[in-house]
């Protein structure tokens, strides 16, 4: 990539979507990246006969990897906060789908490349903030994540209840 300087696959184009992955402080976008990452690797490649890899070694995949190993241990840790980006580690988490189709009677090798990139809630505290953020205006989509305990009436009946975030 001329901008981030990460590992593109050679069949990378414009067409191939990129994911922001936004919410508040604590909402889980990174667990839920984690968790994506390996689904795609193993359950979706499976159910779809695909073969889900990732693609180059930037920070954003190692800390993925090394966040679903520490996950998946008994009595499992959840990952630190992410940091607030800086212009030098905004690396999307990328994957290469590769899969066969029929086309015209013959079976053809298709791939997908999909990207996806982990904000730090603290990325979206103003609007002056977040217009930094130039590749948001870049994604093809936005998966937004919510703190069901971050809304005051849920939080009380939680507590309520006896659940506790903490």
């Amino acid at each position: 990539c001329p901008l981030c300087h990460s590992v593109l696959p050679a069949n990378f184009t414009a067409d191939s979507p990129l994911f922001g992955l936004v919410g508040v402080r604590g909402s889980g976008k990174t667990v839920m990246l984690s968790v994506l990452s390996k689904e795609l690797k193993t359950s979706v490649a499976r159910r779809f006969s695909a073969s889900i890899a990732s693609v180059g070694s930037s920070s954003l995949l190692v800390a993925l990897e090394r966040d679903r190993d520490s996950m998946d241990q008994v009595g499992g840790i959840l990952p630190a906060q992410t940091v607030r980006a800086t212009r030098r580690d905004t690396t999307p988490a990328v994957f290469e789908w590769q899969h066969t189709r029929e086309m015209l009677g013959m079976e053809r090798a298709a791939s997908t490349i999909l990207s996806f990139y982990d904000s730090s809630g603290e990325d979206l505290s103003s609007d002056e903030i977040t217009r930094e953020l130039h590749y948001l205006a870049a994604t093809d989509g936005l998966i937004l994540l919510l703190d069901p305990f971050g809304f005051p009436a849920n939080r009380e009946d939680a507590l309520h209840r006896g659940v506790d975030k903490n």
